[in-house]
This record gives C-alpha cells, structure tokens and sequence, in this order.
C-alpha cells in the first residue's frame, strides 16, 4: 500500500485503517440545559446528568465506562448501542434497586478488501498503552493478508485487541 498525503508526499505501509467516524446529532436538545458538549452527558448507568428519569444508549451517550477510566466518552459501534440499550432499560427498571454500572467492552468487526478486521476493548492511539504486534504467519510478505494482532496494554493488563486476518 501506497499512501498519498495531502502534502505530496508518500508513505508505503502493510496495513492501512481509515475511521471516518460519527457525530450524534443533539441539535434538539439544545436549550434544554443538558450537557451536549459532545453527546449526551450521562453517569455510570447511563442516566442522564440534569433529567431525572431519563437514560440515553448508542452514539448519542456519553458515559464513564468505569471498566477503563472515569472519564465520560462516547462509543459508536452498533453492538455497543445494543448493550446499552439493554443497560440503560434495566437501570430504568430497577429504580428502587440499585443497577450494576454499564462498564461495556467496545467491539466491533469489518471485512474489507479481503480483510477481516476484529477490534475489541480500548485502542488508544495517543501512546497511553503499550504495544505488542504478533504476525499470525511471520514467512509471508504480506503481514495484514498473513494475519497480525496487535495487543494494547496498560500497567500490565491487556485493555484491547486489534486483529487482521487472524484464526
């Protein structure tokens, strides 16, 4: 793979991932006095902070996942809706009894260009963890078609999985 930057200038590389991301949109809350700075300000179950009764689930939530830091972030893989869904539902339904905080493993999977991409946990990309790379099949010239994990790690304990064409 051949990379061209914007400045002209190429950057040849074995594996190339592109995010185009997404941004909820929360124009109809505006005025209402809720934390919109970057989705929905919501606590650990998913309650949103300034309404009472009210939880939030999917992109649109902005929550402190306690599982890997207490600061409130949004995740936007479509099995991360779901099982927020289903967190925010029993945080609403156990309003008498106390529900267990929504601390959620982010994870997702694509096949692109003849690529299987597997991503589980926390992947930081500003240098925060340590990483380890692993090709599956280190004699091919390929590594991505060859298959690599790359394990991200914090303090000692793994926090994410990016996976290429891995068994």
């Amino acid at each position: 793979w051949v990379l061209v930057l914007d400045d002209g200038s190429e950057v040849e590389a074995d594996v190339v991932v592109a995010s185009i991301g997404e941004r909820p949109d929360t124009r109809w809350l505006e005025g209402s006095g809720l934390d919109i700075s970057d989705g929905v300000l919501c606590d650990e179950h998913l309650r949103v902070v300034g309404a009472e009764d009210v939880v939030a689930a999917g992109t649109i939530a902005r929550w402190p996942n306690l599982r890997y830091s207490p600061k409130p972030r949004r995740v936007g893989q479509w099995i991360m809706a779901l099982e927020q869904g289903r967190a925010a539902a029993s945080t609403l339904l156990g309003s008498d009894h106390p529900s267990r905080p929504a601390a959620l493993i982010p994870r997702f999977w694509s096949d692109q260009f003849g690529l299987r991409i597997q991503v589980c946990g926390e992947v930081p990309g500003d240098g925060s963890a340590e990483m380890t790379v692993s090709r599956e099949r280190p004699g091919r010239r390929d590594t991505a078609r060859g298959g690599v994990v790359v394990g991200y790690h914090r303090d000692g304990e793994q926090i994410g999985l990016v996976a290429v064409n891995a068994l």
